[in-house]
């Protein structure tokens, strides 16, 4: 085991939470998805709170038939607030050239933001600890 996966495991097992990976099929998991991966349902329970959500493995380890780590996971997660519509689209270099882009770019900003809020309320007093996962 790496220090990456034992360093994660460590942060879930001093906050207290525990982490589920179960397989749930094979297919494309993003909207503009080129390749098939295994995807997975993901459930963190913490202090009486839960959050499940579908994990879309990386195409290197489906093709490797390897299972995702409680580290793959907790990288993943969106840790930070990302402020505005507006914020959200100059951090992360979006441009918005026809009303389809704000259309797709809204929704993806929605859902990075739905994300957050659920890995806040679960994770809010240790979040400084949760961020260092990366």
């Amino acid at each position: 085991m790496n220090e990456y996966i034992t360093n994660a495991k460590n942060f879930l097992k001093s906050c207290n939470a525990k982490m589920s990976i179960t397989f749930k099929r094979y297919g494309k998991h993003f909207e503009d998805d080129k390749d098939f991966r295994n995807i997975y349902t993901v459930r963190i329970d913490r202090d009486g709170k839960s959050f499940s959500f579908q994990f879309g493995d990386s195409v290197m380890n489906t093709v490797n038939h390897k299972r995702p780590t409680c580290y793959d996971v907790l990288a993943c997660l969106q840790k930070y607030d990302v402020g505005t519509f507006e914020d959200f689209i100059s951090e992360f270099g979006y441009t918005i050239d026809s009303y389809e882009d704000n259309k797709r770019i809204n929704k993806l900003y929605k859902a990075v933001v739905r994300e957050y809020n659920k890995v806040n309320r679960i994770f809010g007093d240790v979040m400084n600890e949760l961020q260092e996962i990366y």
